[in-house]
C-alpha cells in the first residue's frame, strides 16, 4: 500500500488517502498496510475477493471526521476468500461525529461474504457497531467468518452484531462500554427479516463489561410464521459486569433451535442477571451448564421485578408459555434480601413450561401448575408426582436438588403472585413420611387408570408430595390429593397411558408431608 501513497506521505492521520489506499486493494492480490496512522473518508476501504491483506506494527485506521449516519472504515460485501493478518486496529468517529443521524457506522462490515478471516482486531469508538456480520441484497448470508479476537470499546450502537451467519467462530471477545443508542449491547443476535440465519456459531471467551443495553441479546421480533431456519449458538464462556443484564431473550414465538452457555458468570447487573421477555418455552431453548449471578438490581429502586436473579415475562396477551431455560447448575451470591430465585410474569396467567433449574441431575421435583402447590385449600387439586413423561403429562416446571438436600426439607417452591406474576424461591421444610404403600392401579373409566384413594394424615402441613417407584419417566403419572378433613387428605394416582398389560404391576408409593420451618 505504500507505493501507491505519496513519496512525502503524511503519517499522522491528517489527510486522506482513501481513493490511494483503495486503488492499491483493487489493483493488488497481497496488500501490506501502511505501518502508520491513515485517514478513512465515508468512502470507507473495499477489501476485494482473493485477497490477503497484512497488518504490520504500528497501523492505524482512523475513521475522518462524520456528518453521516451510515458508512464502514473496512469492508467485504459480497466477497470470498479473505484473509487479514495482525492486529487490524481501527478508531471510529463518536467522540467527534457531527450531527445525529443514523446508527451504522461501523467499524469493520461482512456482508453476504464467505470464507473471511481475520487476525485480532481492535475497533474503538465507533458512531454505530464495532464489527457487522450480515447480508447484502445478492446474498443474504455469510458463510465461514473467523476472527481471532474482537476487543470493542465505546462504540455507540452493539460491540458485535450478527445479522445472518452461517459458520461463525471467535475465539475470544472483550467488549466494554457500549452506550449511546439502543440496543446498546455487548453481542447482538438480531435477523432483520425470514432470510437471515443464525447457524454454526461458536464464541470463545467472551467479556462483555458496562454495557448500557444488555451483555448479550438475541431480537428476534423481524422473524414471521414462514421463518424455517433452526438457530445454534455455542457460547463457552461468558463473562458479563454491570451490563443492563448479562443475557437478554425476546420475540423468539417463530425461531427453534439451541442457545447453548457452557459457563457463565453474570456480576453487577443493572436488573436481572438473566431476562426474557415475551417468549416461546417450546422453541428457541436456552442451556446453561453453569451459571453463576452474584449481586444483580445494581440500579436499586423498588421494581421487585428486577431483584431476581432471573426473570421470565410474557406480559403481552396472546403469548406463548414463558419458559424454555435449564440450568444444569445455578448458583448465586449477593440476592436482594427480598429477591425470589426465579420471577415468572404472565398477563394471560399461562402455564410455565421447560423451566429447569438446579445444582443436579438426580432427584428431579416437577411441579405441574403454580396453582397445585395450594394444596390445602378445600378443593381437589390435581400436581404432576416426581415421574412423568415428557410429551405425555408434561410437567410444567422443573427443579433440581442434590439428593442431601431432601432429607432436610430444602426445597424450591412456586409461588402465585397477584394475577399474573409467579416466583421460584427458596424454602426450608422438615419432611415427614406419611405413608408408605405397595399398591397397583386397580380401575379403567374411559382411558384414564386409577389406583384406589389412600388416606393420609398430617397437622400443618404446607405441601404434600408423591413419590412413586419404581416406575420410570415412560410412565406419564399425576395424582390428586383431596382435603377430607381439618388433617387428613385422600390421595389417587392416575394415568392416560394404556397399561392393560400392566394392570397388575405393582409399585411402590412413598407420600411425604411438608411442614415449613
Amino acid at each position: 500500500m505504500l507505493r501507491y501513497l505519496p513519496k512525502n506521505c503524511v503519517q499522522d492521520a491528517s489527510v486522506d488517502y482513501t481513493g490511494l489506499m483503495q486503488h492499491a486493494l483493487n489493483n493488488e492480490a497481497l496488500v501490506t498496510a501502511a505501518p502508520f496512522p491513515v485517514l478513512v473518508s465515508d468512502a470507507g476501504l473495499d477489501l476485494q475477493s482473493n485477497q490477503e491483506l497484512i497488518i504490520p506494527h504500528g497501523s492505524l485506521f482512523k475513521s475522518a471526521v462524520m456528518d453521516k449516519g451510515h458508512y464502514e472504515i473496512i469492508r467485504a460485501h459480497d466477497k470470498d476468500n479473505i484473509n487479514v493478518y495482525g492486529d487490524l486496529h481501527l478508531l471510529g468517529d463518536r467522540d467527534s461525529h457531527i450531527g445525529s443521524a443514523g446508527e451504522w457506522g461501523h467499524g469493520v462490515s461482512v456482508r453476504g461474504s464467505s470464507n473471511i478471516r481475520f487476525g485480532e482486531v481492535v475497533s474503538d469508538s465507533m458512531w454505530g457497531d464495532s464489527f457487522y456480520v450480515g447480508q447484502t441484497d445478492k446474498n443474504k448470508v455469510c458463510t465461514n467468518i473467523e476472527v481471532e479476537a474482537l476487543y470493542a470499546h465505546n462504540s455507540r450502537r452493539q460491540g458485535l452484531s450478527v445479522i445472518s451467519v452461517r459458520g461463525l467462530r471467535i475465539k475470544e471477545l472483550m467488549i466494554k462500554r457500549i452506550h449511546g443508542t439502543g440496543p446498546a449491547a455487548g453481542i447482538d443476535f438480531e435477523p432483520n427479516n425470514d432470510s437471515g440465519v443464525l447457524q454454526d456459531i461458536h464464541l470463545g471467551n467472551v467479556l462483555t463489561q458496562d454495557c448500557e443495553g444488555y451483555g448479550i441479546m438475541i431480537y428476534l421480533k423481524l422473524l414471521t410464521e414462514a421463518y424455517k431456519e433452526r438457530i445454534d449458538i455455542t457460547i463457552d464462556n461468558h463473562i458479563d459486569i454491570g451490563s443492563l443484564s448479562g443475557f437478554y431473550k425476546t420475540a423468539d414465538q417463530f425461531a427453534e433451535g439451541i442457545i447453548h452457555f457452557k459457563k457463565a458468570n453474570y456480576a453487577r447487573s443493572q436488573r436481572n442477571g438473566v431476562f426474557f421477555r415475551d417468549t416461546d418455552a417450546e422453541k428457541l431453548k436456552v442451556y446453561y451448564e453453569h451459571l453463576h449471578i452474584d449481586s444483580p438490581f445494581q440500579s436499586g429502586g423498588t421494581d421487585n421485578r428486577y431483584m431476581s436473579p432471573i426473570l421470565i415475562q410474557n406480559f403481552t396477551a396472546g403469548m406463548t408459555a414463558p419458559g424454555g431455560l435449564e440450568i444444569k447448575k445455578l448458583t448465586t451470591s449477593g440476592l436482594h434480601p427480598d429477591a425470589q430465585l426465579v420471577k415468572i410474569r404472565s398477563a394471560d396467567k399461562v402455564p410455565v413450561k421447560n423451566l429447569r433449574i438446579g445444582h443436579d441431575e438426580t432427584d428431579i421435583v416437577k411441579i405441574a401448575d403454580v396453582s397445585s402447590l395450594v394444596l390445602m385449600s378445600d378443593k381437589s387439586v390435581s400436581v404432576a408426582p416426581n415421574y412423568a413423561a415428557a410429551g405425555s403429562y408434561d410437567p410444567l416446571v422443573s427443579v433440581f436438588h442434590p439428593a442431601t438436600y431432601i432429607p432436610t426439607g430444602h426445597r424450591f417452591a412456586v409461588k402465585s403472585e397477584g394475577a399474573t406474576d409467579y416466583a421460584i424461591a427458596y424454602e426450608d421444610y422438615r419432611v415427614e413420611t406419611l405413608k408408605t404403600l405397595s399398591t397397583r392401579f386397580q380401575k379403567k373409566i374411559g382411558d384414564t387408570y386409577y389406583m384406589y384413594p389412600v388416606t393420609v394424615r398430617g397437622d400443618f402441613l404446607k405441601y404434600i408430595n408423591v413419590v412413586v417407584m419404581p416406575l420410570t419417566e415412560d410412565v406419564p403419572i399425576k395424582y390428586v390429593v383431596t382435603k377430607t378433613g381439618t388433617y387428613s387428605y385422600s390421595i389417587v394416582l392416575e394415568t392416560t397411558m394404556n397399561i392393560s398389560a400392566m394392570a397388575s404391576f405393582l409399585f411402590t408409593v412413598k407420600i411425604e408431608g411438608w411442614r415449613k420451618l
